[in-house]
């Protein structure tokens, strides 16, 4: 999935792709590939629609240059999909990449780490199972539990953790009933197939789901107090970094009676040690509502700085972030003005819409 600075657009009618890229901060969470499929199948995931945006108070934009854009030839069916593209890229136009909205309850942003369950036929197709995890991303030092469900009794399982990448095993048991759990050690860091030979009443099948391991390589430890600049609430989280390199943390901004508020993203480089980064909460999400205000669903990248290079993760040492009071009055109403980047890009979408 991609947000503001992203737009991914498949021309499948006309057999080619155009990609719209502007890294401005903020992505959509895409959903990590957790999978559980019986060993000769695999299994496909969906990303969700991007959802539109209400409306927030903005100034007119500037005129965009009038440079002329080349003549494409789109099927006239296609023109429909990229006016809907268009608009939503608009609509969220409206706000900061760094700061979006939180508009909905099954908003992926809620629930960053999620792990998808499927249900996946067995025993030739007779019966069906799901193989059930907590998460899809774990961390050292935590134990991996799963469990089994299906309407068939299981009457043990052996199970094993492998590296995608060298097919090495990793880990390994085995129980006699639904319920599994192993320890990676710490050198343990990369992408695992939880491998899962399960025995129901009436044969065998084989289980496998795709998870992630990370020892991390830096530690989110809290926040100093948070003041107002402008438009902005700033907020200044400090990081322990393990690693030097360009760190981007991304964390959701909750009012104090739990609804979530707007999803907020920063990237800074940071040196070995102690080190800062600072999130900022733009007056178009608060709708002039003050309060109390926390930082809850954490999280930490390390990025790739070079080709080949793998992004690495950091985690939370605390699970939520008392921010303290918000008063909204003093944030200024300055609304968000677009980078001339993303004028342009929305510009072309409207030109493969026919609209511009």
């Amino acid at each position: 999935m991609r947000k503001a600075g992203t737009v991914l657009i498949t021309l499948a009618l006309a057999g080619m792709g155009v990609w719209l890229l502007g890294d401005t901060g903020t992505e959509t969470p895409a959903q990590d590939p957790a999978t559980m499929v019986p060993e000769k199948e695999t299994a496909s995931s969906s990303e969700s629609e991007p959802q539109p945006l209400p409306l927030a108070k903005q100034i007119e934009p500037e005129p965009m240059p009038d440079e002329p854009l080349p003549v494409m030839e789109i099927p006239e069916a296609m023109t429909a999909q990229f006016s809907m593209v268009a608009q939503t890229f608009e609509q969220e136009l409206y706000y900061p990449p760094y700061s979006q909205p939180i508009l909905s309850s099954d908003s992926p942003y809620l629930t960053p780490n999620r792990f998808a369950e499927v249900e996946m036929p067995v025993l030739d197709g007779k019966e069906s199972a799901v193989l059930s995890l907590d998460k899809y991303r774990f961390f050292y030092p935590e134990a991996v539990p799963f469990k089994v469900k299906s309407s068939l009794a299981v009457l043990g399982m052996r199970y094993s953790l492998l590296d995608i990448g060298s097919r090495e095993e990793v880990a390994s048991g085995s129980s006699e009933n639904a319920d599994g759990e192993m320890q990676p050690d710490e050198s343990t860091s990369s992408q695992l197939r939880l491998k899962v030979t399960v025995r129901f009443e009436g044969g065998s099948d084989v289980l496998t789901a795709d998870i992630s391991y990370a020892n991390p390589v830096a530690f989110v430890m809290g926040a100093e107090p948070t003041y107002t600049q402008q438009a902005d609430w700033m907020i200044p989280v400090t990081i322990d970094a393990k690693k030097a390199g360009l760190y981007r943390l991304r964390a959701n901004l909750y009012r104090e009676d739990g609804t979530p508020v707007a999803v907020l993203t920063e990237k800074q480089k940071l040196g070995e040690g102690q080190g800062e980064i600072v999130l900022k909460a733009h007056q178009s999400v608060f709708s002039g509502e003050s309060g109390a205000y926390s930082l809850k669903d954490i999280q930490l990248e390390r990025m790739s700085g070079r080709p080949g290079e793998k992004t690495q993760y950091g985690v939370s040492k605390v699970g939520q972030i008392d921010l303290g009071e918000l008063d909204a009055d003093t944030l200024s109403d300055v609304p968000y003005q677009p980078s001339e980047q993303e004028r342009q890009q929305l510009r072309f979408l409207k030109h493969l819409a026919g609209e511009a």
